[in-house]
């Protein structure tokens, strides 16, 4: 514990991981404070007056490093609060969209039975109207053949007359 105190005050980089909380390995051994003047050392050494919002004996950068470490809890929190509201924001629009898609596929599907009944109901209309004109076509070609016999005796009949009237006169 000496020996990593002794490094963490003697070397800038190892007192900046001491104070994250993260000292991932146990620093190399410093010999000396290169740098200091003479007498510094002690100084260094003796403890900080403990302020106000300090607890009596302890060291300042405990409870900094407590503090710090609060804080970073309470924005943690904060940040994970603001996701959940954003994630629940966007599930509500989502649930929204969903809604709506439901309700277009209930329409979709409505419009999809109406006309699919439209379909049917014409698909009969149309073969009744067959049936209709091939009926037509029946009586038509019933009614052709006997204007056309009506015709052929009409013809008959004329001839007939006019034979019988040529023979007439000649008489």
């Amino acid at each position: 514990m000496a020996r990593t105190l002794h490094t963490v005050l003697a070397d800038p980089e190892a007192a900046r991981q001491w104070a994250t909380g993260r000292l991932g390995r146990l620093p190399e051994p410093v010999t000396g404070f290169p740098g200091l003047a003479p007498g510094a050392a002690e100084r260094l050494a003796a403890p900080p007056a403990p302020t106000g919002a300090e607890r009596p004996g302890a060291p300042a950068r405990v409870t900094d490093l407590a503090r710090a470490r609060e804080r970073r809890h309470r924005e943690d929190l904060a940040r994970a609060r603001e996701h959940r509201r954003e994630a629940e924001r966007r599930l509500r629009a989502r649930e929204k969209d969903l809604e709506r898609a439901r309700d277009e596929e209930a329409r979709a599907r409505q419009a999809r039975t109406a006309a699919g009944h439209e379909t049917a109901r014409l698909a009969a209309a149309l073969e009744e109207a067959r049936t209709r004109e091939q009926d037509a076509d029946r009586a038509l070609h019933r009614a052709q053949d006997r204007l056309r016999e009506a015709e052929e005796a009409h013809e008959t009949a004329r001839r007939q007359a006019e034979a019988t009237a040529e023979a007439d006169r000649a008489r």
